[in-house]
């Protein structure tokens, strides 16, 4: 049976296995190296599984840190790795760890926690009913019992991590229930470093994410579903204003507080933005060869970038930060439950942790309305099926706007400009910059998608909203 130095050997040569996984969050650079930093065998406690920190070191850019449990077979000389979370035997045990508040002192410490107060929910869970999800990219989970899910976070920066963060402070302050309530928490600590690890969250019964669910929807679209399916969104627009009023409320909690946008800061806002246009056009004029065009639509952009003085004195709060259709369940009571408050992983949590204009979450689900109605388009449907398409995402942006409104409204707080020119001024800006970032990812990943962008673009250039 292999030791301890034989397994971290086998890990730090498993290159290849590391740039296969699916949650490895660096595929876009050369993975030169790996280092085990942090290794617990389990062997006492589960068999052939360890739990290991592993240091990446590639061809360009900073190292960075992945959580790794592992397992191997009996028996092998030369033992082959595999990630432990498919192991039901390695999950059962890591579940127990939040019913016993275990903690490890192996090189630094790995502390599991339970939130579930009376603690009748974690222990009327039977682990033996336990699977892995293939459902997330940057992270991995497991359910149990159809009841409880295990996220484990893959991808490592210290400090404190916004999905935690942001999702026990909605919890806890009562203020919105459309999230996932957390029963669990798991941290390393090493050194003078402190991670989040893993969380514990309610199982959210669901038809799938709202990406899945409205494109399919959409593509089987008859005029008998439009109103339904417009109304679905107009829902969405609700219960996001109800998180944002939930996230602007006055507290004492320094993360939370929200703050006034002041003219320093709408300016800043703006040359982001104009830095964003800069770079974006760059690119697309070195891929598109219709420059009139590409000059046309910069100089549109350019007029519509006069100004960001319709966000001064409106609030900046904690939003979600990458507010999309992938990150809310459509749940079996055709409601929504909004997951992974994250923010963008690959940015510093310093960043992600950072308030901002509640409007900047707004944009970012229109911009993914107009990718639901925009993948439907290249997918070359009939064109009876298109105008209808076409028709939903113009209703549909409407009714989500017109239901978020209405609670920031009677809410009483500045969560956005209160007279609706001002309003669609101060969104049109954060449009732009999330259109502009769209048209860099497609270029540098999907060339066949940057017509979506680009015809956002088009249009907000023109001031339009689509």
């Amino acid at each position: 049976m292999p030791d301890e130095h034989e397994v971290v050997q086998v890990i730090e040569r498993a290159e290849r296995w590391m740039g296969a996984q699916r949650w490895f969050g660096d595929k876009s650079r050369a993975l030169t190296g790996l280092g085990v930093e942090e290794f617990v065998d389990l062997d006492g406690d589960v068999g052939n599984a360890a739990l290991a920190i592993v240091r990446c070191t590639f061809d360009s850019g900073d190292d960075a840190r992945y959580y790794v449990p592992v397992s191997w077979h009996d028996g092998s000389d030369a033992p082959s790795i595999r990630d432990a979370l498919s192991d039901k035997r390695f999950l059962g045990w890591f579940f127990s760890g939040f019913r016993e508040n275990r903690t490890i002192d192996r090189g630094g410490q790995w502390r599991w926690s339970r939130h579930d107060g009376d603690g009748k929910v974690l222990d009327g869970i039977d682990v033996h009913h336990s699977r892995a999800l293939d459902v997330e990219q940057s992270n991995s989970s497991a359910l149990f019992d159809n009841r409880i899910m295990l996220k484990v976070f893959r991808r490592l920066q210290p400090g404190i991590n916004p999905d935690l963060e942001v999702t026990r402070y909605l919890a806890e302050s009562g203020g919105f229930s459309h999230v996932p309530a957390l029963f669990g928490t798991m941290e390393g600590e090493f050194g003078d470093q402190r991670y989040v690890l893993a969380v514990l969250q309610a199982f959210v019964p669901n038809r799938g994410d709202c990406w899945g669910w409205f494109g399919s929807l959409l593509r089987g679209l008859t005029e008998s579903d439009l109103e339904t399916a417009v109304d679905a969104i107009g829902l969405l627009g609700q219960r996001t204003g109800e998180m944002h009023v939930a996230l602007a409320r006055p507290t004492d909690d320094p993360a939370f507080a929200p703050t006034v946008i002041d003219a320093g800061y709408a300016e800043q806002t703006l040359d982001r933005v104009r830095r964003e246009l800069d770079e974006t056009i760059a690119m697309v004029r070195q891929s598109a060869s219709d420059a009139g065009d590409t000059d046309a639509l910069e100089a549109g952009l350019r007029d519509r970038l006069a100004s960001a003085d319709a966000l001064v004195g409106t609030l900046c709060i904690r939003i979600h930060g990458d507010y999309h259709l992938g990150q809310v369940l459509r749940t079996l009571d055709n409601d929504y439950a909004i997951i992974d408050f994250e923010g963008e992983p690959s940015r510093p949590i310093e960043q992600r942790r950072e308030k901002f204009p509640p409007l900047r979450d707004v944009a970012g689900m229109l911009r993914s309305i107009g990718y639901a109605a925009g993948s439907i388009r290249l997918e070359q449907l009939d064109r009876h099926r298109l105008d209808l398409v076409g028709t939903w995402e113009r209703q549909a942006r409407d009714a989500y706007l017109a239901r978020y409104r209405s609670v920031i409204d009677a809410s009483g707080l500045p969560l956005g400009p209160g007279d609706a020119e001002s309003f669609d001024s101060a969104l049109h800006i954060l449009e732009i910059e999330k259109s502009l970032y769209e048209a860099r990812y497609e270029l540098n990943n999907r060339p066949d998608w940057l017509e979506i962008p680009l015809s956002a673009l088009r249009h907000l250039a023109g001031g339009n909203p689509m």
